[in-house]
């Protein structure tokens, strides 16, 4: 894959077909391809099992052992179905919420691969239901920076060690 396309990305979805141990071998390349191309520590990574809506050969216990292994977000989605997506992309996006909070992303660079959005996104998709938007809406609409796309996520949602299992 074309290294421009990793270029200012702020997170990046490894996907792996549950039922083919091939795909799940390939995992570790493609995790150093995209951390040496990006070059940043702060790269937000989802491992993500697909077609678990199929036969099963890889076990869900070998994605846990390698995304913990190197401290990553994991995932099993049905893209099918729809099962799991929704949850996967608001993890991701509260991740890198999280980062900008804590300033360890910076939106004001570009290369950071995140920036803010002048738009406000309503406040029953920015937080969980019955909770307030933030006040100064600092993180409301944050942009995530998406394979050439920008992709308005809003900063509230979940995350979990095991992202959206």
């Amino acid at each position: 894959m074309a290294r421009s396309y990793y270029r200012e990305a702020a997170a990046a979805v490894l996907v792996y077909d549950v039922g083919d141990e091939r795909t799940f071998a390939a995992l570790p390349t493609w995790l150093a391809t995209v951390r040496e191309a990006t070059g940043s520590p702060e790269l937000t990574v989802a491992v993500v099992g697909n077609k678990v809506d199929a036969a099963r050969v890889v076990p869900r216990a070998d994605a846990e052992a390698f995304a913990r292994d190197n401290n990553l977000l994991l995932a099993e989605t049905s893209a099918k179905t729809g099962e799991g997506v929704d949850q996967l992309f608001k993890a991701l996006a509260s991740s890198i919420a999280r980062k900008v909070e804590q300033g360890v992303l910076d939106v004001d660079d570009p290369s950071s691969g995140v920036k803010r959005s002048e738009k406000r996104v309503a406040a029953s998709a920015a937080a969980p239901a019955g909770a307030a938007p933030p006040a100064d809406g600092r993180l409301t609409g944050a942009a995530l920076r998406a394979g050439g796309r920008a992709r308005n996520s809003p900063a509230g949602g979940f995350l979990s060690e095991n992202c959206c299992t």
